[in-house]
């Protein structure tokens, strides 16, 4: 049986994190974070971390949420394929994939047969999706599994969305297409501040 997921490696549901994704931009002082910053793991305004706490999920979901809820499925599959994940499924299924990947880094390669890729087949729980074999001329399954505390990643890379290499944990690596100069090159030419929350103008008392 696939190993059970540990506390904290549950992602957040999706419609929750929609929906504190909405109570975020709404926010007195909310700014969208510009173009030219690149996310950082463990960089967020305060807003976000509210916004987490309020959704039960991290700060880096709340991110990755903003960043591609809006995206059509065409971007969604394409930053999926760049990170060598499975780009099949519906829209919801894709966003969860991409938002689950982008927060805490892209699932690498299986370990065991070295050319499956990690499929979530429960929140939190992740199975080796086999492969084909061409000179078995068929698919060929694999018994790997792996919870969320125990599944090997790489850095998420989207580089248009500022995803450039120290978007996860710094004990996740790099993945081996996207060099530590590219990343600290992408880094120093992304290096905007995040957005102060203003705080909201003080209630005017019509009595004085």
């Amino acid at each position: 049986p696939a190993a059970a997921p540990q506390p904290g490696d549950v992602p957040a549901d999706l419609d929750t994190l929609k929906a504190a994704v909405l109570t975020m931009q709404g926010a007195p002082g909310y700014a969208p974070r510009p173009r030219t910053t690149a996310v950082v793991y463990g960089a967020y305004t305060e807003l976000e971390k509210a916004a987490a706490a309020a959704a039960n999920a991290t700060p880096a979901e709340i991110v990755a949420c903003a960043a591609y809820v809006t995206k059509t499925l065409p971007p969604i599959k394409e930053a999926l394929a760049r990170n060598g994940q499975y780009k099949t499924g519906t829209k919801p299924e894709l966003l969860c994939k991409v938002i689950e990947a982008a927060a805490r880094g892209a699932p690498a390669p299986c370990d065991m047969c070295g050319r499956g890729k990690a499929k979530m087949i429960a929140p939190g729980v992740f199975k080796c999706g086999g492969f084909y074999d061409e000179r078995m001329g068929g698919y060929k399954s694999c018994p790997a599994s792996w919870s969320g505390a125990t599944l090997k990643r790489f850095q998420w890379i989207d580089t248009p969305l500022g995803f450039g290499g120290k978007a996860n944990p710094a004990s996740v690596p790099l993945p081996p297409f996207f060099t530590q100069a590219a990343a600290d090159a992408f880094a120093a030419s992304h290096s905007a501040p995040l957005p102060e929350v203003r705080a909201a103008a003080p209630a005017v008392d019509d009595d004085d």
